[in-house]
């Protein structure tokens, strides 16, 4: 993919998919729909364990739905209900030849998915410094892992691997730059 088209892509055309709290699903689905208003949503159901010391990137269930997994599966495991929301398509704005920039929107929706201890998927375009990445998803496991193996000399942490490599905006400066 060019340069130009994966810009077009970044900007014109959205890809998102965050998994969040479903007490919070009104909240998102109302900010989806001032951000993107792109239909239909995905909407499915997910449980997040509490996996004590081995929890993994994501982070113990901030309230707990229930214990044990369907059919006796997780005896004695927590979990809590979460919903993934997910857009994809070309945002209303576009779609009626008006502005919409991408780079608000999809600030606004990492800041509400941090805030509400929500993740956002690895395979869509983010705009996350690699502190927001940190925040939202647990490296305890991941790091200790990583330091064992000798990993953290030998390969790039996860966030390297899936951030854009578009570079769409400095973060600093909100300056949007060509990417090499």
């Amino acid at each position: 993919m060019t340069t130009a088209i994966r810009e077009s892509v970044v900007t014109k055309h959205v890809v998102q998919d965050i998994v969040v709290p479903i007490d919070c699903m009104p909240g998102g689905l109302q900010l989806f729909h001032e951000e993107f208003e792109i239909y239909p949503l995905l909407v499915f159901p997910i449980r997040i364990y509490d996996h004590g010391d081995k929890q993994g990137f994501l982070r113990k269930p901030r309230k707990t739905d229930g214990v044990d997994g369907p059919d006796g599966q997780h005896p004695g495991k927590a979990w809590g209900m979460y919903v993934d929301l997910g857009a994809y398509g070309v945002p209303q704005r576009i779609r009626d030849k008006k502005s919409w920039n991408f780079e608000p929107a999809l600030l606004r929706m990492e800041e509400w998915t941090r805030k509400i201890g929500g993740y956002q998927c690895f395979y869509t375009d983010f705009l996350l410094t690699r502190d927001e990445y940190k925040e939202m998803f647990d490296h305890k496991q991941y790091d200790k892992m990583r330091k064992k193996t000798g990993a953290d000399e030998a390969f790039p942490e996860v966030y390297d691997k899936v951030r854009p490599e578009l570079k769409v905006c400095d973060r600093n400066g909100r300056l949007k730059a060509k990417a090499n």
